[in-house]
């Protein structure tokens, strides 16, 4: 009848939207403190609650700014993001069998954090921040 077939053409204009929607926007511009713009995966800035909510709230065309943290920081923390979800930590077994983390996580994963401990407290604190 008329009415379902004017669903199904609701339906198919609406997912065609949809797609038209996500092949369009598949990036989001996370701004750094610097100002700074970094074009970004959608999947992967939205490992970050922050940048998820702000986008739900906002949208993707609009910049997120990260006003918390430095260029040179939101670089690592797209680094890591990036290949967390392209190799996922996992599970970490506890209690610890041994104070080496190389020996406990991946080698990615142990070397990423073997940077000096200013650097290291910075990236933390971004993680924090961006949740």
């Amino acid at each position: 009848n008329a009415e379902s077939w004017g669903l199904i053409v609701c339906f198919f204009v609406f997912v065609n939207l949809s797609i038209c929607e996500i092949m369009t926007t598949t990036t989001i511009k996370l701004l750094s403190a610097e100002n700074d713009a970094f074009a970004v995966e959608r999947d992967i800035a939205e490992l970050s609650m922050l940048v998820k909510n702000m986008v739900e709230d906002s949208g993707v065309e609009e910049d997120v700014p990260l006003p918390n943290v430095n260029a040179h920081i939101l670089t690592k923390v797209i680094e890591f993001c990036r290949y967390f979800k392209a190799t996922p930590l996992g599970e970490i077994e506890k209690p610890l069998k041994s104070a080496n983390l190389s020996s406990i996580i991946p080698e990615w994963y142990s070397n990423f954090v073997e940077v000096e401990q200013e650097m290291l407290f910075k990236m933390i604190l971004a993680a924090n921040y961006m949740d």
